[in-house]
């Protein structure tokens, strides 16, 4: 993850200062998240035409995020709570 905001407030450094934090998604559907202690978990994933849906291993229920491929960028909407919007960017890892 490269870009990180909470509404249009960046957060990037104040989230991961030494940004390592990321998303791994992989061919069995599986996620792992990973980085700062407070983001790890893992889970499952499924798409839905252009939304990511999240079920965590963790957390109760399931996340959705709209999701954007723009060349080798992920970019993620999704809502936190009735007055929160998080808004991701993450590179393609090779």
């Amino acid at each position: 993850m490269y870009d990180i905001k909470i509404n249009k407030k960046d957060i990037s450094k104040s989230s991961d200062p030494t940004n390592v934090n990321g998303l791994e998604f992989q061919a069995n559907g599986n996620y792992i998240s990973f980085g700062n202690p407070n983001h790890e978990d893992q889970g499952v994933y499924e798409v839905k035409e252009n939304d990511l849906l999240f079920r965590s291993e963790k957390m109760a229920g399931s996340s959705r995020a709209q999701m954007i491929l723009a060349q080798d960028t992920l970019q993620l909407e999704m809502r936190v709570d009735s007055t929160k919007t998080l808004f991701m960017k993450l590179y393609r890892m090779k």
